[in-house]
């Protein structure tokens, strides 16, 4: 209800309709896009590991990633230095 002791009616914008439909369906491809190349890059940035690559970029393309709902197929590494590390000794 509404101050004046009425109910409110639901904004006419909140009503599906196809075109609706269709923008969210192109939001969630788009979207799905977007998460696959930040994955992408990021796993590059991990395996490579490259000197300028500091701790706090990596956090924050980890909260990107859980943000987009890829937080699950981040590798299980508690740090960058480890990635580093191995990078180091494998050359």
């Amino acid at each position: 209800m509404n101050h004046t002791g009425k109910e409110a009616h639901a904004p006419k914008y909140d009503r599906v309709t196809p075109a609706n439909e269709a923008f969210v369906a192109n939001l969630k491809r788009e979207r799905a896009q977007l998460a696959e190349a930040l994955n992408e890059l990021y796993e590059l940035l991990e395996e490579y590991a490259p000197s300028w690559y500091s701790e706090d970029q990596h956090e924050k393309a980890k909260a990107a990633l859980e943000l987009l709902g890829q937080g699950d197929s981040l590798p299980s590494c508690n740090s960058l230095s480890n990635h580093r590390d191995r990078a180091v000794l494998s050359s």
